[in-house]
């Protein structure tokens, strides 16, 4: 299914781009047919139907989930490969619960329960909106975020911790396969530092740096002139700001106040807008009393009002 994803994928550039998926595909037929000659004894040529049909039918699901995905969102082969994952350190975890108990298991997964811990304190998520924001120049009090999306970043922090578990899911395959021994420091300790590491990273790479990386290609699509997706609460949005009064009356700190450009509102916080200027790639913020703020679909060469 991912094999055929992925040729689905790269169809457009050329057999040469996805031959050797298509070997991957046709050769896993081998292990499938073996399979399915274990659970159907005597009966081969059912058996070789089976997986051809089973083959066939993964591969057209596969296509199609390709085939039907944004044209700019993430490749379908990479949700198959997640959702892979997820199936296999489940199935780790399970071998580990069946050779020892629930007693001796349990406290070894407490910690994937972090997520809904980190739930009741949702200030922790607030890290990826500072990551975001610092990209624009900002600080965490400058733009107001809502409660709900603090605590849905702080599970999405948490949920990216728990990359952990494939460390004890190899615990499991290994106890099945008995090339572990039980009760030996020996076998536990690269276990532990393994967690640790995975841990580390999860928080890092799946947390703190993708906000990072969401707030650096929030700007450059704002440097472009493009519109800007939102980031867990934070919804930047292009404009058109008319000062109320005099320009000259308008405290401006950050920059110069040119109501003939578009900028992009990133958000608002005790009474205080905050603009980017892609002009000049700095963030102006204003008292939201003294300016009247019209969203736009996409920003303009002017604002300027037409006579």
């Amino acid at each position: 299914m991912i094999a055929s994803s992925l040729i689905a994928r790269l169809w457009p550039q050329g057999f040469a781009a996805w031959w050797v998926l298509g070997a991957v595909a046709v050769a896993a037929l081998g292990p499938a047919a073996y399979w399915l000659t274990r659970i159907m004894p005597g009966k081969p040529g059912a058996a070789l139907m089976s997986a051809l049909g089973l083959g066939a039918g993964m591969a057209a699901v596969g296509t199609m989930i390709e085939l039907f995905r944004e044209p700019d969102g993430p490749s379908g082969a990479m949700g198959l490969v997640v959702v892979a994952a997820g199936y296999a350190v489940f199935t780790g975890i399970r071998l580990l619960v069946r050779q020892w108990s629930w007693r001796v298991v349990a406290p070894w997964l407490l910690p994937a329960l972090l997520p809904l811990a980190l739930g009741f304190f949702p200030s922790l998520g607030l890290g990826l909106h500072a990551l975001y924001l610092d990209a624009f120049g900002l600080n965490l009090e400058d733009v107001e975020i809502p409660r709900l999306w603090q605590v849905i970043a702080t599970v999405r922090l948490g949920l990216a911790a728990n990359l952990w578990l494939i460390a004890l899911a190899g615990l499991g395959y290994l106890q099945h396969l008995h090339w572990c021994v039980r009760d030996r420091w020996i076998a536990f300790t690269p276990l532990g530092f393994f967690a640790l590491v995975l841990l580390m990273s999860g928080v890092w790479n799946l947390g703190l740096q993708t906000a990072a990386q969401a707030g650096a290609g929030a700007v450059r699509a704002a440097a472009s002139g493009k519109a800007v997706d939102a980031y867990f609460g934070i919804s930047p949005q292009w404009v058109c700001v008319r000062p109320i009064g005099p320009v000259k009356d308008i405290h401006v700190d950050g920059g110069e106040f040119r109501p003939s450009r578009p900028y992009l509102k990133i958000g608002d916080a005790s009474g205080t807008a905050v603009l980017w200027d892609p002009a000049e790639k700095s963030a102006l913020k204003m008292p939201m009393d003294k300016l009247r703020i019209i969203p736009v679909d996409k920003p303009s060469k002017s604002c300027a009002p037409s006579v």
